[in-house]
Protein backbone atom coordinates (compact mmCIF):
# COMPACT_ATOMS: atom_id res chain seq x y z
CA UNK A 1 0.00 0.00 0.00
CA UNK A 2 3.10 2.51 0.52
CA UNK A 3 4.17 2.00 -3.06
CA UNK A 4 0.87 2.04 -4.46
CA UNK A 5 0.21 5.24 -2.77
CA UNK A 6 4.14 6.64 -3.69
CA UNK A 7 4.83 5.36 -7.09
CA UNK A 8 0.52 5.83 -8.04
CA UNK A 9 -0.36 9.19 -6.82
CA UNK A 10 2.82 10.69 -5.10
CA UNK A 11 1.06 10.88 -1.85
CA UNK A 12 4.05 11.42 0.16
CA UNK A 13 2.01 11.87 3.40
CA UNK A 14 0.18 8.61 2.26
CA UNK A 15 3.09 6.29 1.84
CA UNK A 16 4.79 7.52 5.03
CA UNK A 17 1.64 6.32 6.89
CA UNK A 18 1.65 3.20 5.54
CA UNK A 19 5.22 2.35 5.88
CA UNK A 20 5.33 3.95 9.67
CA UNK A 21 2.64 1.65 10.30
CA UNK A 22 4.48 -1.38 9.02
CA UNK A 23 7.60 -0.27 10.35
CA UNK A 24 5.94 -0.60 14.07
CA UNK A 25 5.53 -4.30 13.35
CA UNK A 26 9.26 -4.64 12.34
CA UNK A 27 11.02 -1.71 13.19
CA UNK A 28 14.72 -3.27 12.01
CA UNK A 29 13.51 -3.55 8.49
CA UNK A 30 15.46 -2.42 6.37
CA UNK A 31 13.32 -2.26 3.10
CA UNK A 32 10.83 -0.26 5.30
CA UNK A 33 13.66 2.29 6.52
CA UNK A 34 14.51 1.99 2.80
CA UNK A 35 11.26 2.93 1.46
CA UNK A 36 10.68 5.99 3.91
CA UNK A 37 13.98 7.30 3.38
CA UNK A 38 13.15 7.57 -0.70
CA UNK A 39 9.91 9.41 -0.13
CA UNK A 40 11.52 11.19 2.13
CA UNK A 41 13.79 12.27 -0.70
CA UNK A 42 11.10 13.19 -3.05
CA UNK A 43 9.61 15.33 -0.99
CA UNK A 44 13.13 17.27 -0.93
CA UNK A 45 13.34 16.30 3.26
CA UNK A 46 17.46 15.46 2.60
CA UNK A 47 18.62 15.31 6.31
CA UNK A 48 15.11 13.16 7.29
CA UNK A 49 15.46 10.76 4.36
CA UNK A 50 19.35 10.47 4.59
CA UNK A 51 19.11 9.22 8.44
CA UNK A 52 16.44 6.74 7.39
CA UNK A 53 19.46 5.28 5.25
CA UNK A 54 21.96 5.64 7.60
CA UNK A 55 19.54 3.17 10.20
CA UNK A 56 19.10 0.71 6.92
CA UNK A 57 22.77 0.15 6.46
CA UNK A 58 23.35 -0.06 10.13
CA UNK A 59 20.71 -3.11 10.26
CA UNK A 60 22.10 -4.33 6.81
CA UNK A 61 25.82 -3.54 6.64
CA UNK A 62 27.44 -5.93 3.81
CA UNK A 63 24.01 -4.42 1.28
CA UNK A 64 25.99 -2.88 -1.79
CA UNK A 65 22.47 -0.81 -2.11
CA UNK A 66 22.42 0.35 1.29
CA UNK A 67 25.44 1.91 0.99
CA UNK A 68 24.83 3.31 -2.41
CA UNK A 69 21.71 4.93 -0.76
CA UNK A 70 23.50 7.09 1.73
CA UNK A 71 26.08 7.48 -0.87
CA UNK A 72 23.81 9.37 -3.23
CA UNK A 73 22.07 11.45 -0.46
CA UNK A 74 25.50 13.12 0.66
CA UNK A 75 25.75 13.34 -3.60
CA UNK A 76 23.18 15.29 -3.87
CA UNK A 77 23.77 17.57 -0.75
CA UNK A 78 26.97 18.35 -2.33
CA UNK A 79 28.78 16.07 0.86
CA UNK A 80 31.00 14.89 -2.21
CA UNK A 81 33.93 13.09 0.68
CA UNK A 82 30.89 11.39 2.13
CA UNK A 83 29.35 10.41 -1.09
CA UNK A 84 32.74 9.33 -2.31
CA UNK A 85 33.33 6.87 0.82
CA UNK A 86 30.03 5.36 1.06
CA UNK A 87 29.87 4.90 -3.36
CA UNK A 88 33.34 3.48 -3.15
CA UNK A 89 32.18 0.89 -0.63
CA UNK A 90 29.18 0.02 -3.09
CA UNK A 91 31.49 -0.14 -5.70
CA UNK A 92 33.50 -3.35 -3.33
CA UNK A 93 30.23 -4.73 -2.00
CA UNK A 94 28.69 -5.19 -5.28
CA UNK A 95 31.35 -5.13 -8.16
CA UNK A 96 28.93 -6.67 -10.06
CA UNK A 97 26.42 -3.62 -9.77
CA UNK A 98 27.01 -0.31 -12.60
CA UNK A 99 25.35 2.60 -10.45
CA UNK A 100 28.27 2.79 -8.26
CA UNK A 101 30.91 2.86 -10.86
CA UNK A 102 28.13 5.76 -12.75
CA UNK A 103 27.47 8.05 -9.55
CA UNK A 104 31.15 7.87 -8.63
CA UNK A 105 31.92 8.62 -11.76
CA UNK A 106 29.33 11.81 -12.19
CA UNK A 107 30.45 12.81 -8.39
CA UNK A 108 34.19 13.96 -9.26
CA UNK A 109 32.44 15.56 -12.24
CA UNK A 110 30.54 17.46 -9.80
CA UNK A 111 33.00 17.96 -7.43
CA UNK A 112 35.97 18.74 -9.34
CA UNK A 113 35.40 18.77 -12.84
CA UNK A 114 37.52 15.67 -12.81
CA UNK A 115 36.48 13.95 -15.83
CA UNK A 116 39.85 11.78 -16.43
CA UNK A 117 38.84 10.07 -13.01
CA UNK A 118 35.19 9.97 -13.81
CA UNK A 119 36.14 8.05 -16.95
CA UNK A 120 38.67 5.84 -14.89
CA UNK A 121 35.29 4.77 -13.16
CA UNK A 122 33.46 4.39 -15.83
CA UNK A 123 36.21 2.17 -17.24
CA UNK A 124 36.68 0.00 -14.06
CA UNK A 125 32.95 -0.78 -14.39
CA UNK A 126 33.02 -1.75 -18.03
CA UNK A 127 36.23 -4.51 -17.16
CA UNK A 128 33.53 -5.93 -14.77
CA UNK A 129 30.45 -6.02 -16.04
CA UNK A 130 29.49 -6.72 -19.66
CA UNK A 131 28.81 -3.66 -22.03
CA UNK A 132 25.05 -4.25 -22.50
CA UNK A 133 24.37 -4.58 -18.99
CA UNK A 134 26.61 -1.83 -17.82
CA UNK A 135 25.39 1.10 -20.55
CA UNK A 136 21.42 0.75 -19.67
CA UNK A 137 22.57 2.19 -16.26
CA UNK A 138 24.09 5.13 -17.64
CA UNK A 139 20.72 6.49 -18.25
CA UNK A 140 19.37 5.26 -14.70
CA UNK A 141 17.10 7.31 -13.08
CA UNK A 142 17.04 10.74 -14.56
CA UNK A 143 20.74 11.43 -15.43
CA UNK A 144 20.26 14.23 -18.14
CA UNK A 145 23.29 12.76 -20.16
CA UNK A 146 25.71 9.65 -20.88
CA UNK A 147 28.05 12.28 -21.69
CA UNK A 148 30.98 10.49 -20.15
CA UNK A 149 30.69 8.02 -22.75
CA UNK A 150 28.82 9.15 -25.69
CA UNK A 151 31.21 12.03 -25.74
CA UNK A 152 34.54 10.14 -25.72
CA UNK A 153 36.44 8.54 -28.48
CA UNK A 154 37.55 5.74 -26.22
CA UNK A 155 33.99 4.18 -25.72
CA UNK A 156 32.98 4.60 -29.42
CA UNK A 157 33.97 0.95 -30.53
CA UNK A 158 32.07 -0.62 -27.48
CA UNK A 159 29.53 1.90 -28.36
CA UNK A 160 29.28 0.81 -32.40
CA UNK A 161 28.88 -3.32 -30.72
CA UNK A 162 25.96 -2.38 -29.17
CA UNK A 163 23.28 -3.71 -30.55
CA UNK A 164 19.19 -3.93 -29.28
CA UNK A 165 20.03 -7.74 -29.07
CA UNK A 166 22.61 -6.25 -26.85
CA UNK A 167 21.72 -3.85 -25.21
CA UNK A 168 19.89 -5.18 -21.72
CA UNK A 169 17.20 -2.09 -21.63
CA UNK A 170 15.01 -0.39 -22.61
CA UNK A 171 14.73 -0.24 -26.73
CA UNK A 172 14.20 3.92 -26.56
CA UNK A 173 16.82 4.35 -23.63
CA UNK A 174 19.06 2.54 -26.40
CA UNK A 175 18.20 4.83 -29.40
CA UNK A 176 18.20 7.88 -27.33
CA UNK A 177 22.46 6.61 -26.27
CA UNK A 178 23.21 5.52 -30.13
CA UNK A 179 21.61 9.65 -30.54
CA UNK A 180 23.37 11.50 -28.30
CA UNK A 181 27.10 9.09 -29.67
CA UNK A 182 26.23 10.42 -33.02
CA UNK A 183 25.28 13.95 -31.98
CA UNK A 184 28.96 14.02 -30.10
CA UNK A 185 30.30 12.25 -33.43
CA UNK A 186 28.68 14.80 -35.82
CA UNK A 187 26.64 12.19 -37.40
CA UNK A 188 23.77 13.68 -38.15
CA UNK A 189 22.20 10.81 -39.80
CA UNK A 190 22.64 8.63 -37.50
CA UNK A 191 21.31 11.31 -34.97
CA UNK A 192 18.17 11.56 -36.73
CA UNK A 193 17.32 8.15 -37.37
CA UNK A 194 17.98 6.98 -34.11
CA UNK A 195 16.53 9.84 -32.78
CA UNK A 196 13.43 9.03 -34.69
CA UNK A 197 13.54 5.28 -33.51
CA UNK A 198 13.16 6.62 -29.53
CA UNK A 199 9.97 9.28 -30.75
CA UNK A 200 7.92 6.65 -31.98
CA UNK A 201 8.04 4.72 -29.32
CA UNK A 202 7.36 7.21 -26.91
CA UNK A 203 4.81 8.73 -28.93
CA UNK A 204 3.23 5.23 -28.70
CA UNK A 205 3.34 4.78 -24.84
CA UNK A 206 2.27 8.21 -24.57
CA UNK A 207 -1.17 7.38 -25.39
CA UNK A 208 -1.76 5.74 -22.72
CA UNK A 209 -0.60 7.78 -20.45
CA UNK A 210 -0.30 11.21 -21.73
CA UNK A 211 0.28 13.58 -19.06
CA UNK A 212 3.99 11.73 -18.13
CA UNK A 213 6.25 14.06 -16.88
CA UNK A 214 9.17 12.39 -17.62
CA UNK A 215 8.08 9.98 -20.75
CA UNK A 216 7.38 13.67 -22.19
CA UNK A 217 10.76 14.84 -20.76
CA UNK A 218 12.44 12.16 -22.98
CA UNK A 219 9.72 12.82 -26.17
CA UNK A 220 12.04 16.15 -25.66
CA UNK A 221 14.92 14.84 -26.00
CA UNK A 222 14.01 12.39 -28.89
CA UNK A 223 12.72 15.26 -30.69
CA UNK A 224 15.99 17.26 -30.08
CA UNK A 225 18.13 14.59 -31.46
CA UNK A 226 15.20 14.53 -34.81
CA UNK A 227 16.11 18.52 -35.18
CA UNK A 228 12.50 19.23 -34.12
CA UNK A 229 13.57 22.27 -32.10
CA UNK A 230 10.09 23.65 -31.69
CA UNK A 231 8.47 20.53 -30.60
CA UNK A 232 11.14 19.96 -27.87
CA UNK A 233 11.12 22.48 -26.09
CA UNK A 234 7.31 22.76 -26.12
CA UNK A 235 7.32 19.01 -24.63
CA UNK A 236 10.34 20.02 -22.29
CA UNK A 237 8.29 22.77 -20.87
CA UNK A 238 5.21 20.66 -20.27
CA UNK A 239 7.43 18.26 -18.52
CA UNK A 240 8.66 20.26 -16.35
CA UNK A 241 5.48 22.08 -15.67
CA UNK A 242 4.14 18.48 -14.71
CA UNK A 243 6.61 18.10 -12.45
CA UNK A 244 8.06 21.11 -10.76
CA UNK A 245 11.12 20.70 -8.13
CA UNK A 246 8.51 21.35 -5.01
CA UNK A 247 6.77 18.13 -6.18
CA UNK A 248 9.50 16.31 -6.59
CA UNK A 249 13.09 16.86 -5.15
CA UNK A 250 14.87 14.27 -6.88
CA UNK A 251 13.01 13.99 -10.84
CA UNK A 252 11.86 17.71 -11.15
CA UNK A 253 15.54 18.81 -11.11
CA UNK A 254 16.48 16.75 -14.04
CA UNK A 255 13.59 17.09 -16.18
CA UNK A 256 14.73 20.87 -15.56
CA UNK A 257 18.28 19.73 -16.91
CA UNK A 258 16.17 17.94 -19.46
CA UNK A 259 14.93 21.24 -20.42
CA UNK A 260 17.95 23.20 -20.14
CA UNK A 261 20.11 20.71 -23.06
CA UNK A 262 16.75 21.36 -24.99
CA UNK A 263 17.16 25.57 -24.84
CA UNK A 264 20.78 24.76 -25.28
CA UNK A 265 20.77 22.93 -28.98
CA UNK A 266 17.51 24.84 -29.96
CA UNK A 267 20.16 28.24 -29.50
CA UNK A 268 18.11 30.17 -26.57
CA UNK A 269 21.26 30.03 -24.69
CA UNK A 270 19.62 32.70 -22.20
CA UNK A 271 16.68 30.44 -21.18
CA UNK A 272 19.03 27.65 -20.60
CA UNK A 273 21.36 29.55 -18.72
CA UNK A 274 18.47 30.45 -16.22
CA UNK A 275 17.42 27.66 -15.84
CA UNK A 276 20.84 26.15 -14.97
CA UNK A 277 21.54 29.01 -12.64
CA UNK A 278 17.99 28.03 -10.94
CA UNK A 279 19.20 24.15 -10.69
CA UNK A 280 22.08 25.52 -8.66
CA UNK A 281 20.17 26.62 -5.85
CA UNK A 282 18.38 23.27 -5.49
CA UNK A 283 19.83 19.75 -4.16
CA UNK A 284 20.91 19.21 -7.82
CA UNK A 285 23.42 17.86 -10.14
CA UNK A 286 24.43 21.34 -11.29
CA UNK A 287 27.55 22.71 -10.29
CA UNK A 288 29.96 25.01 -11.53
CA UNK A 289 32.70 22.08 -11.94
CA UNK A 290 29.79 20.08 -14.05
CA UNK A 291 29.16 22.93 -16.13
CA UNK A 292 32.81 23.90 -17.28
CA UNK A 293 33.54 20.17 -18.20
CA UNK A 294 30.44 18.55 -18.98
CA UNK A 295 30.09 18.26 -22.71
CA UNK A 296 26.58 18.70 -22.82
CA UNK A 297 26.85 22.46 -22.54
CA UNK A 298 29.69 23.16 -25.22
CA UNK A 299 27.56 25.15 -27.40
CA UNK A 300 27.21 27.23 -24.03
CA UNK A 301 30.70 28.12 -23.59
CA UNK A 302 30.87 31.38 -25.26
CA UNK A 303 27.65 33.16 -23.98
CA UNK A 304 29.15 35.56 -21.10
CA UNK A 305 26.28 34.82 -18.84
CA UNK A 306 27.00 31.28 -18.27
CA UNK A 307 30.73 31.72 -18.55
CA UNK A 308 29.74 33.79 -15.10
CA UNK A 309 27.71 31.32 -13.98
CA UNK A 310 30.49 28.27 -14.58
CA UNK A 311 33.44 30.57 -13.50
CA UNK A 312 36.20 29.68 -13.62
CA UNK A 313 38.13 28.22 -16.94
CA UNK A 314 36.16 27.17 -19.59
CA UNK A 315 37.15 23.01 -21.42
CA UNK A 316 35.11 21.64 -24.29
CA UNK A 317 35.42 17.83 -23.84
CA UNK A 318 34.94 16.51 -27.17
CA UNK A 319 37.65 14.55 -28.65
Amino acid sequence: MGFYRYWGFLDYEGAIREFEAALRRQPSNSELLQAIGYVERRRGRWEESLGRFVEALRYDPRSGIRSFDVGDNYLSLHLFPEADHYLERAMTLTPDWANPYIYRAWLHVIWRGDLARARSFIAQGLARIEPGRFTPALQTGDRVSASLVTADSTFWPMLDRLSLATFAGDTVRYHLLKAEAAAFRRDGPAERAHGDSARALIERRLQARPDDPKMLATLALAYMHRRRHADAVRTGERAAALLPVESDAVSGPFILAYLARVYTTAGRYEQATAVLERLMATDSWVTPAELRVDPIWDPLREYAPFRRLAGGEMMSSLP
